[in-house]
């Protein structure tokens, strides 16, 4: 396993860390300390809980092997380039939603679940994308050894843009009504169904990887199109205030919740012929 990088990529690396925690300081100045603290701790916190996760299963076979400390120096710092990647990029995707708000709107129509698909599953899953692949092309170009890593770097992503929508989300409702309760929703629903989207499009991403053109491509389009349909989706039945469409949101948070854990046995359990790696 080749994990050596070049001067100029562990320059970068500082540079990318530098970049992503000037961003932060200044929105942690904007919005105060205690409201920024909790905006960086939540999403890093359920980072935390994939990881530990995520290791038990991804170093399992790998624990007897001697690459196995250098593949966990390697995913972590992979991880965290990947969630400041993510920081960096958000202004500019976010700045792009607002920009076409008005052209997404004329293209749905009036069609609610297509306005959420363009403005929050396009735009937002196409920003976690990117810096995944920003990540893996420049910065980190072989720390996709196994398909799985493809997942966990896709959720780190989407904890990374959590970090950034935190700044501008319900951490503002905390003084009003009901927004403690909003905030709370926040920590244990919309941070992790960041990652849970992020899971569907890194598993494409990491099998397409050890794919052939042109099946690595329908691989990764079908992934990226399946998490921006159901970020979509969610996002049309969060319009919703009645009960039976909030107990539909809850069976869907768990369906893919669910459909996570299946993924991950399904893709970590993949065997790989030694040079299927197509990159």
């Amino acid at each position: 396993m080749n994990l050596n990088f070049s001067a100029s990529t562990i320059e970068a690396r500082y540079v990318v860390f530098g970049g992503a925690l000037i961003l932060v300081a200044v929105n942690l100045f904007k919005i105060g300390l205690f409201l920024g603290l909790l905006a960086v701790s939540v999403p890093l916190a359920w980072q935390w809980v994939l990881l530990r996760w995520s290791k038990t299963n991804t170093l399992l076979s790998f624990a007897q092997s001697e690459d196995a400390a250098e593949y966990s120096r390697s995913q972590l710092i992979t991880i965290a380039l990947c969630m400041s990647v993510a920081v960096l990029v958000a202004p500019v995707f976010v700045f792009f939603g607002e920009a076409f708000n008005d052209f997404f709107g004329a293209l749905a129509n009036g069609d609610m679940l297509t306005y959420f698909i363009l403005r929050a599953g396009v735009v937002e899953e196409l920003l976690k994308f990117s810096a995944v692949f920003i990540v893996v092309k420049y910065l980190a170009p072989h720390s996709v050894v196994r398909p799985a890593d493809g997942i966990v770097l896709g959720c780190a992503a989407a904890l990374g843009f959590a970090v950034y929508e935190n700044f501008f989300h319900n951490l503002f409702l905390l003084d009003a009504q009901g927004g403690l309760q909003a905030f709370l929703l926040g920590t244990f629903i919309r941070v992790p169904i960041h990652a849970l989207y992020g899971a569907i499009w890194g598993a494409a991403f990491g099998i397409s990887r050890f794919l052939p053109s042109p099946q690595r491509y329908v691989v990764l389009c079908t992934g990226l199109a399946s998490s921006m349909f159901v970020h979509g989706l969610w996002d049309t039945m969060a319009q919703s205030k009645t009960l039976f469409v909030f107990a539909l949101m809850l069976l869907l948070y768990a369906s893919l919740w669910y459909g996570c854990f299946k993924l991950w046995s399904r893709v970590n359990a993949i065997e790989l012929v030694r040079g299927a790696n197509h990159e």
